[in-house]
């Protein structure tokens, strides 16, 4: 079942087994804003989900179809295969020979903010999914993400977050592309000027892995992939925290030690508490 998804699937990386028997549940099932795109569902339904899986949860209860020892069997198994997830999420979040990961970088972050009534602002673009799966953000609406094509929102958005949540603790977690097209320079200022503080960090590979990724995703043996010369690098790097304290007065730190990161997150976010944005910069392995 998809259900109030736009993109279930990339079919370059992941797709559902050939005899799948898909459904879609949405508002807007056929995705009519979205040419070019659609699931491949058997049946559609246009509802909201919240109804939708009501009515069939209890239909299902109703008719003697929820089989008391296969949920047993289902919940024992997923639970299994989720502890096992964990477990090797766990493993994943060592740094590795003095450099920062962006798993370490995501546990560290997490580990900061515990017990915080955070809000986490996602554009960290190739780190999706370890952002997904490192964070382990547990309450709805802990953890956002834009709906959108186009990139740079966070920095306008925290703001915009910080006005519409004022006692939550406001976390943009960013690539470095995606940073420098929120013009970080007009974001940080407004945000001073509007006193809307929020805890930047910046997953900084000092270049465009995105269109890399894209590359050799389509032409794994293209002229690209055989000279390992994409023109994504952005060396010599730039002090990215640098920008917001010029134009935003903000806490400003670029790391590049594993060791020295959770002290520094959290002179961060006690500078955030005090009402002046923080931005850190974290030297993951370059692109």
């Amino acid at each position: 079942m998809a259900i109030d998804s736009d993109v279930p699937w990339i079919y370059v990386t992941s797709k559902p087994a050939p005899d799948a028997e898909i459904y879609g549940i949405d508002i807007d099932p056929l995705k009519s804003q979205m040419p070019m795109w659609h699931i491949p569902a058997r049946r559609y339904a246009a509802a909201n989900s919240r109804l939708a899986l009501a009515q069939i949860t209890g239909y299902l209860r109703d008719h003697g179809l929820a089989d008391p020892d296969v949920v047993t069997e289902r919940r024992t198994d997923v639970t299994a295969r989720h502890d096992a997830q964990r477990a090797a999420c766990d493993l994943r979040e060592q740094p590795e020979d003095g450099v920062i990961t962006p798993q370490y970088l995501t546990a560290c972050v997490r580990d900061t903010l515990a017990g915080e009534d955070a809000l986490f602002l996602s554009e960290a673009i190739t780190n999706y999914e370890v952002v997904a799966e490192h964070l382990r953000a547990s309450r709805p609406g802990m953890l956002i993400s834009s709906g959108g094509g186009s990139l740079g929102w966070t920095g306008g958005g925290a703001v915009g977050a910080k006005l519409a949540a004022p006692d939550r603790t406001v976390v943009c977690l960013v690539g470095d592309g995606s940073y420098l097209f929120g013009v970080p320079s007009s974001a940080q200022w407004v945000a001073r000027r509007y006193g809307t503080p929020a805890l930047t960090v910046i997953y900084n590979n000092r270049g465009w892995r995105a269109p890399k990724n894209s590359a050799l995703a389509v032409h794994p043996e293209g002229a690209a992939a055989e000279a390992d010369d994409f023109n994504v690098s952005f060396e010599p790097a730039a002090d990215l925290p640098g920008i917001a304290a010029a134009a935003g007065a903000a806490f400003a730190a670029n790391v590049t030690d594993p060791a020295e990161l959770p002290g520094v997150l959290k002179e961060a976010l006690a500078a955030a508490h005090d009402g002046r944005s923080a931005v850190v910069a974290a030297h993951l392995p370059g692109v």
